[in-house]
């Protein structure tokens, strides 16, 4: 064993640091505590209520922008279906519009259709007459050129050669009318 020096701690003494020592320490650590609990605590502590704060309000304002947006899309929503709907009505008008037009240029084109064939036959009828009308006045020169061979004598005479002319194509409708009714009846026969 080595030996102790004299006044020297023994037993349990050994490990206990000296009297005054441990009171500097807690003087020295109350010091150093008050020290901090004045000047540092207070802007720590004020530096996490600056950063609640601005946590807090990151979170008003992110709840304030998420309710602001779900106004917004509600909004949207509401303004793409008004538009869908006034697209639909604007297709149904001018549907309508189409149908109306096509409408009104069948009867436009219905009615020129009607006034060219009346005009067509209001013309047909003026050259059938004005044919008809020749064709009396060559078969009556015809008639007055045979009857004047047949008499030998010439038929200045403009009411004579004219009643002559009328017996004529009287004569002639006749035949044609007689000849007519022997065809469609012969036409019966064979049917």
């Amino acid at each position: 064993m080595i030996p102790l020096a004299e006044g020297a701690p023994q037993g349990i003494n050994l490990f206990l640091p000296p009297w005054g020592e441990v009171i500097l320490s807690v003087v020295s650590l109350l010091l150093i505590g008050g020290i901090v609990w004045k000047l540092v605590v207070p802007k720590f502590l004020a530096t996490l209520d600056e950063r609640h704060d601005q946590i807090e309000g990151s979170i008003e304002r992110a709840t304030q922008a998420e309710e602001t947006a779900k106004v917004v899309q509600k909004q949207a929503e509401e303004q793409v279906t008004e538009q869908l709907a006034d697209a639909g009505r604007a297709r149904e008008a001018a549907t309508e519009e189409a149908s109306a037009i096509l409408a009104k240029a069948r009867e436009d084109a219905n009615a020129e259709r009607q006034h060219i064939l009346d005009q067509a036959r209001v013309e047909i009828e003026a050259e059938r007459r004005e044919a008809e009308a020749r064709l009396q006045k060559q078969v009556g020169d015809l008639a007055i050129q045979l009857a004047e061979r047949i008499v030998g004598e010439s038929l200045t005479d403009s009411k004579l050669a004219g009643r002559v002319v009328d017996r004529f194509i009287a004569e002639l409708e006749t035949s044609e009318a007689t000849d007519g009714q022997k065809a469609s009846s012969a036409a019966g026969a064979e049917a």
